[in-house]
């Protein structure tokens, strides 16, 4: 583990060489900063959302809505974090990446295609 402004950093869990926008099923896990409980509380054993519980419940199915290469499978929303299954479906993906054979023919960060945006690549859908 690193340290980044003299604080520990989180390795990213991405896996290494895996393009993102590929037709998968992915298993996420959204964090609120500093991990409050801003979705709710759990009582008996049971999650009861409070208004900000139900908005961040309603964006989670307007995904689908939003994007039609997505499906989404089983989810909860937690107090303090969401997990859900997205699932990117093949035939709607659509990215703009390009293989770009010289370097020296551009200028900046025009050959860097990790600085490109990759439209329903899950990091799209997540943001």
């Amino acid at each position: 583990m690193s340290i980044f402004k003299n604080t520990f950093r989180i390795e990213s869990a991405r896996l290494k060489g895996w393009d993102y926008s590929t037709p998968w099923w992915y298993y996420v896990t959204i964090n609120t900063q500093h991990h409050i409980e801003y979705f709710g509380t759990i009582v008996d054993g049971k999650m009861v959302l409070n208004e900000l519980g139900i908005i961040a419940n309603k964006e989670w199915l307007k995904t689908k809505e939003l994007r039609k290469n997505v499906d989404l499978d089983y989810y909860v929303v937690m107090p303090n974090h969401i997990h859900g299954i997205i699932i990117i479906n093949g035939s709607e993906v659509e990215t703009h990446r390009v293989r770009l054979e010289n370097k020296n023919d551009f200028v900046g960060d025009a050959f860097d295609a990790s600085l490109r945006i990759v439209r329903n690549c899950l990091s799209d859908i997540i943001r």
